[in-house]
């Protein structure tokens, strides 16, 4: 615990004090500090109880013996492993830099010119595409008739009535 009084487990900088703390590495005076807090907070007795089984299990723990030819097997598969790498050497980039960063311009490119091909458009289309703005025209062409025959009519409804005036 801190000097300030603040638990071991909510003050993340005073966590390993903990662990010290089950270690028995800590002056007298902290440990009877954490000894008080500890008997009144139930989650650093919890923490203490679960580093207590885990000390319990490293303590009880025997790794297996290493093999007298360990080293030499080790070597062996090293010098294995450098004789079968010929492959990696024979991949490596001629050119001083590597084209890694090449590929991902290269799959865009052709990804972009797959869709153009695809989304050409076939001569149909182009023909109907034709066909439409061919209509396109005779519709403006007749739009402009009927506007003329419009400005006529209006230019005759203008004149009748000072014509029925004159009379």
């Amino acid at each position: 615990m801190s000097q300030a009084g603040i638990c071991p487990i909510q003050d993340r900088e005073n966590a390993g004090i903990l662990l010290d703390y089950c270690d028995r590495k800590l002056d007298p005076d902290m440990m009877a500090l954490l000894d008080s807090h500890v008997s009144q907070c139930a989650g650093c007795r919890q923490a203490l109880a679960a580093q207590q089984l885990v000390w319990e299990a490293l303590d009880s723990w025997d790794p297996a013996p290493v093999s007298i030819d360990f080293n030499r097997r080790l070597y062996q598969r090293i010098d294995k492993e450098a004789a079968t790498a010929w492959w990696r050497r024979m991949f490596q980039p001629v050119l001083p830099f590597s084209m890694r960063p090449a590929l991902p311009m290269a799959a865009a490119c052709i990804v972009l010119m797959a869709v153009f091909l695809f989304q050409a458009p076939s001569e149909q289309q182009l023909q109907k595409k034709m066909t439409v703005e061919f209509i396109d025209v005779e519709q403006v062409e007749k739009t402009l008739d009927d506007m003329e025959m419009l400005r006529q009519m209006e230019g005759l409804l203008q004149e009748e009535p000072v014509s029925r005036r004159a009379l």
